[in-house]
């Protein structure tokens, strides 16, 4: 018999599931310094600028939700294509979210993410990153072949128009 989840119940336990490996990396790499150490450490003063990121939602959101991933990576696959929607339904849509995407490509170990993350910025230029974005994700056969012709063709980006970006 088949049993089927809810995906709201996925996305909690994917969220449950990085609290707990949270939880076990701070047990294993030791207790933070003591109170008094802790109070002289500023907190980070610096904003992350949006100017250059491939945003989704309303410019008006009280909450930005910064996304770093990795085209190839398939955590950020699962993350893009089971997560990210329930997110996008339940708080981006209603206007209380917009999703902010950073490029961090892992090129010692996925050797086309650089590329596709270059791609997607091109593609952003001419307002198809979130398209782009689903494309490779949705595909698991995305970077076989000539995928950069393939992908931009399949977003109705012509090869010509992403060459122009670099």
């Amino acid at each position: 018999m088949p049993v089927h989840v809810d995906r709201r119940w996925a996305a909690v336990s994917v969220v449950s599931g990085l609290v707990i490996a949270t939880t076990i990396a701070v047990a294993l790499l030791g207790t933070p310094p003591p109170r008094s150490t802790r109070a002289n450490i500023a907190p980070p003063m610096e904003l992350l600028s949006l100017s250059d990121a491939a945003v989704m939602g309303a410019t008006n959101a009280p909450i930005a939700l910064v996304v770093f991933s990795d085209f190839q990576c398939p955590f950020c696959r699962s993350f893009a294509r089971v997560t990210l929607p329930e997110i996008v339904a339940t708080y981006v849509e209603p206007g209380m979210l917009r999703v902010v995407f950073r490029h961090l490509p892992l090129d010692g170990i996925h050797s086309d993410a650089r590329r596709a993350a270059e791609l997607a910025d091109c593609a952003r230029t001419h307002g198809r990153f979130w398209e782009f974005h689903d494309a490779l994700f949705q595909d698991p056969k995305a970077f076989e072949g000539d995928w950069r012709s393939r992908v931009s063709a399949s977003i109705g980006l012509p090869t010509g128009r992403t060459a122009q970006c670099g």
